[in-house]
C-alpha cells in the first residue's frame, strides 16, 4: 500500500502522512516531517484544558473543528518543534 496523503484535520500547508497500521503517521510542514503525536497530543492537551477552565465536557468530536479554528496553534507547535534545543 502505497502512503496516503491529505491535510491534517484539513489544514492547508499541514499534511498528514499515514504509513498503515504498523507505524505512526507522520506530519509535515515546509518540507520538515515530524512524528504526528508530538501535534496532536500537545492540541488535544491544550484542548482539553480550555474546556475544563471553562467548565465544559470534554468532547471528543468537537476537537477536529476546534484544531481547524486554531491552525495558529498548531502553527506555533511546529515552528517550536522546528527551532533547536
Amino acid at each position: 500500500m502505497s502512503n496516503e496523503t491529505k491535510n491534517f484535520y484539513g489544514l492547508d500547508g499541514i499534511e498528514f502522512i499515514w504509513h498503515g497500521e504498523w507505524a505512526d503517521p507522520e506530519v509535515e510542514y515546509e518540507g520538515r516531517r515530524f512524528n504526528y503525536y508530538d501535534l496532536e497530543d500537545p492540541l488535544w492537551e491544550i484542548f482539553r484544558e480550555e474546556r475544563e477552565t471553562e467548565c465544559q465536557p470534554v468532547n471528543e468530536d468537537e476537537f477536529p473543528g476546534w484544531v481547524r479554528q486554531n491552525r495558529a496553534l498548531a502553527i506555533e507547535i511546529l515552528e517550536n518543534l522546528m527551532s533547536p534545543a
